[in-house]
């Protein structure tokens, strides 16, 4: 569906950046979970539990489907722990590609409602407290 893969386009022009591959995937799993209980049809990642919380195959080759498509920038950087982080962008493509999709109306409006408020909402908490946000639902 085209949900599947506007919705992390979507979610990193609300963010500016997404600091990370586990941010990403809590981020978008809280999405979906709080899409389905609005019975917001669209986003149908098949989750599976893991070390830091559910996890996503379908979805992690989706972004790196977006990476390769030049939709986002994937570059690394390092922690202050000296760890390697990945961080996510919009492309000039991906900020095209988003005008284009909320001035269409090409997805549920309420679904791009749902994204602003888990941007605003989630994406500024410690990873740690997201991985626990996202174990919960």
């Amino acid at each position: 569906m085209i949900e599947e893969t506007i919705v992390p386009l979507l979610l990193a022009g609300e963010l500016k950046e997404i600091r990370g591959k586990t941010r990403f995937q809590k981020l978008i799993y809280i999405i979906q979970r709080k899409a389905q209980s609005k019975n917001i049809k669209g986003l149908s990642f098949n989750y599976e539990a893991y070390l830091y919380g559910p996890f996503s195959s379908q979805l992690a080759s989706t972004i790196d489907n977006l990476v390769s498509r030049n939709n986002l920038n994937e570059r690394e950087d390092i922690t202050g722990g000296g760890y390697t982080i990945f961080v996510y962008e919009l492309t000039p493509q991906g900020t095209d590609t988003v005008e284009r999709v909320r001035k269409g109306m090409l997805i549920d409006s309420e679904l791009v409602q749902t994204i602003s408020k888990v941007a605003e909402e989630y994406g500024p908490l410690p990873l740690q407290d997201l991985v626990a946000a996202a174990k919960s639902m």
